[in-house]
């Protein structure tokens, strides 16, 4: 298993381990995902996103089959544009085989559990 810390841009064969601040969603910038479409479907990324954040991450076949179910005119990449907007909050990425991608959100609070666990075992 390869583990790299720097942004992927394959994301089918990469999960991702994601740290969000808190207002996550109010730093979003809106206009600039919109800046190139006529009519973007901002309302149906707002809730991709919001679901992103509350069920704690999601697998590309999720992200998928919600812009499938749209049935959207254009091809929008919401898979693109999500990855766009989490890159900065990327810890860690896990190359995880073809089809694979998943974003896991996790807490500061399991980040430190995480951190003193690995002190314990560097300490044993």
């Amino acid at each position: 298993m390869k583990i790299r810390n720097g942004f992927v841009s394959n994301s089918s064969s990469s999960s991702f381990v994601v740290l969000l601040p808190d207002n996550f969603l109010e730093k979003v910038d809106y206009d600039k995902i919109t800046e190139n479409y006529d009519e973007f479907p901002l309302d149906d990324f707002k809730d991709l996103l919001k679901n992103f954040v509350n069920n704690r991450g999601m697998y590309n076949e999720e992200i998928y089959e919600y812009e499938n179910d749209l049935d959207l005119d254009d091809d929008y990449e919401f898979v693109d544009l999500l990855l766009e907007q989490i890159e900065p909050y990327i810890l860690t990425s896990i190359e995880s085989g073809p089809d694979q991608g998943q974003y896991v959100v996790i807490s500061r609070k399991e980040v430190e559990k995480i951190l003193n666990k690995g002190k314990e075992l560097l300490n044993n």
